[in-house]
């Protein structure tokens, strides 16, 4: 009985916010001026792509986001270094 209940908790969980998006998606859509914020959203501006301002902030958030990711790699990986007889013992 106990599993049960479990199941139902997690299928109101699953689906419940996926109808609230489509809920909220379907009422978005009906405001005055939507359609302007898609079309601002997906048109690019290739006159504001090329100036010097966009291509240091992409260089920018590349460098970051690769540091970031090199740190956190470090900081997973928390196994000892094998040294000598270590290695020695896992080999026999």
């Amino acid at each position: 009985m106990h599993v049960c209940g479990c199941y139902q908790v997690v299928y109101v969980t699953a689906i419940v916010p996926y109808i609230l998006l489509i809920i909220l998606l379907i009422w978005n859509a009906q405001l005055e001026g939507a359609w302007i914020g898609v079309k601002f959203y997906l048109v690019p501006e290739w006159s504001k792509l090329g100036s010097a301002n966009v291509s240091s902030l992409c260089c920018f958030v590349h460098f970051t986001m690769t540091t970031l990711c090199f740190v956190f790699l470090l900081k997973v990986d928390k196994r000892p270094i094998l040294i000598g007889e270590d290695v020695l013992d896992l080999l026999t």
